[in-house]
């Protein structure tokens, strides 16, 4: 679980607006349109990045934090 501290870090890297973190704000994202069965897990955070750097300090980051990243296509 991201801890507030996480997301406050995160916030520095992409706009606030960009990260989505309540659990009804994640919920749309822990789900797609397969139909497969599977355990649905919610994400801590939601993240939109807008450019090439964003993605790079997210992951960097991430990374730096042993925090598991799950990159999203079009849903």
């Amino acid at each position: 679980m991201l801890l507030k501290s996480n997301i406050e870090e995160l916030t520095k890297i992409v706009n606030s607006t960009n990260i989505l973190s309540s659990k009804e704000e994640c919920y749309c994202y822990s789900i797609d349109a397969t139909n497969f069965p599977s355990e649905v897990q919610q994400p801590d955070a939601v993240i939109f990045a807008e450019s090439i750097e964003q993605v790079q300090g997210v992951l960097k980051y991430a990374n730096a934090h042993n925090i598991p990243v799950i990159s999203r296509g079009a849903g």
